[in-house]
């Protein structure tokens, strides 16, 4: 690759580039994959970085909000979220626009794709993240720019389960930095999600099979 190549490449990907704390856990990390979680977490890793869809979709987000400022004067975009967790980290992420007491969440996808349910759960973590009750999923086509936006009410038991999820992969990283041995926690909630990951080398050494389902 040129010099000049490789400019625009990291230009590309590193365009809203925003490092990750190394005692930050994504949302986007703990409502698709724990253990993915997990060795973000052990390795300070962010391999989502420099993954061409996500690069894209940061693109798409900034040119919806674009798009969005005129028709929605009072909106705020890019809505940092926090919540403590255990041992002073912090479950974190961004709320794409906020519009009175309504949380809106873009994704550029497809409807009733196989991703939808871990849609939902993002956009109700940051609805208690931020201590609202009406959500709005807009999913947008990104072939066709259709578009559809469903309704969520904040859910307050699902968020305390995720959240519980998080505080033992905090429990998990803390003794592996201690030196102990530790099993990872469980693996992706879809096993579509674990095509394309990094650690799927790693990973299966951590498998267990019960009752014919992977661990």
């Amino acid at each position: 690759m040129s010099e000049e190549a490789q400019v625009i490449r990291e230009a590309l990907i590193n365009f809203d580039y925003r490092p990750r704390r190394p005692t930050d856990i994504y949302v986007t990390d703990v409502v698709v994959c724990p253990r993915r979680a997990f060795f973000n977490l052990r390795f300070n890793a962010n391999p989502m970085v420099s993954n061409p869809k996500a690069v894209a979709g940061k693109a798409m987000h900034m040119l919806v909000q674009q798009a969005l400022k005129s028709r929605y004067p009072n909106a705020v975009f890019e809505v940092s979220c926090q919540y403590p967790l255990d041992d002073g980290y912090v479950l974190v992420g961004r709320a794409d626009m906020i519009d009175g007491d309504t949380v809106y969440e873009f994704k550029f996808s497809s409807r009733h794709n196989r991703a939808e349910p871990m849609y939902y759960a993002q956009l109700n973590c940051y609805l208690n993240m931020l201590n609202l009750n009406n959500g709005v999923l807009v999913i947008i086509d990104r072939n066709s720019f259709e578009v559809e936006c469903l309704p969520l009410e904040r859910d307050e038991q699902a968020f305390d389960m995720l959240v519980s999820e998080a505080n033992e992969i905090v429990k998990l990283v803390e003794l592996a930095r201690k030196g102990e041995k530790v099993r990872p926690p469980h693996g992706p909630r879809w096993e579509w999600e674990c095509k394309g990951c990094i650690y799927k080398i790693i990973c299966p050494h951590f498998k267990e099979v019960k009752n014919g389902e992977p661990g």
